[in-house]
């Protein structure tokens, strides 16, 4: 191996841990890391519960697995073009992509110390958007 290919090397596993960091599909999607979870939305969509719990340890890509399932419900097709939910389940990709509306609320950056507190801070913020430099909703 020479010189500048190991630098080559470097430098692509510098990016590919940038890219991990990401939380966004269509970023992590285009990683050599990437592995093709798509076929988690006809899972979920078919779920007839009431409610679904998503649980797993911080950083084991529960968001990145809602914003795939959001850039689905949005009809962002082109994402998934190659992907198992468009290649194996076509019907159902044509069934459902772009079908539902989607309401997405991200409460990441909230503080709170339940998640009513943190929704209501989160709605606050919205709806009086020039009170978002107040440190009163930051504690």
């Amino acid at each position: 191996m020479n010189e500048s290919s190991s630098l080559n090397d470097s430098k692509d596993s510098e990016k590919s841990l940038c890219e991990l960091a990401s939380h966004e599909f269509a970023t992590i999607k285009e990683t050599i890391t990437f592995v093709d979870k798509t076929l988690f939305i006809k899972c979920l969509l078919s779920d007839t519960s009431e409610i679904v719990l998503l649980t797993a340890p911080r950083a084991f890509g529960k968001t990145t697995l809602m914003d795939m399932l959001k850039q689905f419900l949005l009809g962002q097709k082109s994402l998934f073009e190659n992907l198992k939910i468009c290649t194996e389940e076509t019907q159902f990709f044509s069934k459902h992509c772009k079908l539902h509306p989607v309401i997405h609320i991200d409460l990441g950056s909230v503080r709170g110390s339940s998640f009513a507190e943190k929704y209501y801070i989160h709605i606050m913020r919205k709806m009086f958007s020039y009170s978002s430099m107040s440190t009163m909703l930051l504690r």
